[in-house]
């Protein structure tokens, strides 16, 4: 896809270094500010069919497993397989967890988890920490390759510059950390930041701002996914984050036909939130 210039692969490697390290730190304060559901989260379950029997969902990054106990609290009726993937298991607490370093296996190749096909692959409040363009359609292919086909794939993307209090501070606080970490501006990729966490001296984290023009490039990156849609949810003004949404090709219907995709788009229509097209 057509992107701004990247980062060097060795300065990659240095911020996902970076980010890990500041997940591990700061864990515990990290935690306790991520225990609530996102209203996103909502219209995640619009997307499937009503009260499904059963319902098998893999979790990239997921953290503290939030969204996994919002499942849970919604689906009271539904046999729910969750499975949670991170780096971090001082976030995941004795949850379990598959764990696996995927930001750093992004920066080389997609990933491969050698788990059942699912109803649904997410990635929520990571995208954002993923170093170069061709990373983060690694993981929209990655979570795409996860799903059954006609299953779900749906990423959140952070629009903190969208917001100016949220920008002027990331202007800020990219400017320090470079002074910090002995670089200069020129070796960031395009719209690259790095954010800190309650005023904690050296506790950063590398942060990209995917635009509307990477947006609209995402929603093409995959060929083996049909484009959903996406929709604003989250933060004070409802649009903090983007939630970008395919389909994997391939769905059939219950005579085993394929559905076409145009068939595809009407039924989410139908039944799913409205969706505003990028």
């Amino acid at each position: 896809m057509p992107t701004c210039p990247d980062m060097s692969l060795g300065l990659a490697r240095r911020m996902v270094t970076l980010t890990s390290a500041f997940y591990r730190e700061q864990a515990a304060s990290f935690s306790a500010t991520r225990q609530s559901a996102w209203p996103g989260w909502e219209h995640l379950l619009e997307l499937l069919p009503p009260d499904p029997p059963s319902l098998g969902v893999v979790d990239v990054a997921c953290g503290n497993q939030r969204l996994g106990r919002f499942l849970e609290e919604r689906l009271p009726h539904t046999r729910l397989s969750y499975v949670g993937v991170d780096n971090c298991r001082a976030l995941a607490g004795d949850a379990p967890l598959v764990e696996a370093d995927v930001a750093r296996t992004l920066l080389e190749r997609p990933l491969h988890l050698g788990l059942p096909e699912a109803d649904a692959a997410v990635s929520f409040g990571f995208m954002h920490h993923l170093p170069t363009s061709a990373a983060r359609e690694r993981l929209l292919s990655s979570l795409v390759a996860a799903v059954r086909p006609g299953g779900l794939a749906v990423v959140s993307l952070w629009r903190f510059m969208d917001s100016d209090p949220l920008a002027a501070k990331a202007r800020a606080t990219t400017a320090r950390a470079l002074g910090a970490l002995g670089l200069a501006q020129g070796e960031l990729g395009a719209n690259d930041y790095l954010l800190g966490w309650q005023g904690k001296p050296g506790a950063y984290r590398f942060c990209h701002y995917v635009d509307d023009d990477e947006v609209r490039a995402l929603t093409r990156a995959v060929p083996s996914a049909q484009p959903v849609g996406t929709f604003p949810a989250d933060g004070h003004g409802g649009d903090l984050n983007t939630y970008l949404v395919l389909r994997r090709k391939g769905a059939t219907s219950p005579n085993g036909k394929s559905v076409p995709p145009a068939q595809i788009m009407e039924s989410f229509s139908h039944r799913g939130p409205k969706m505003g097209s990028s």
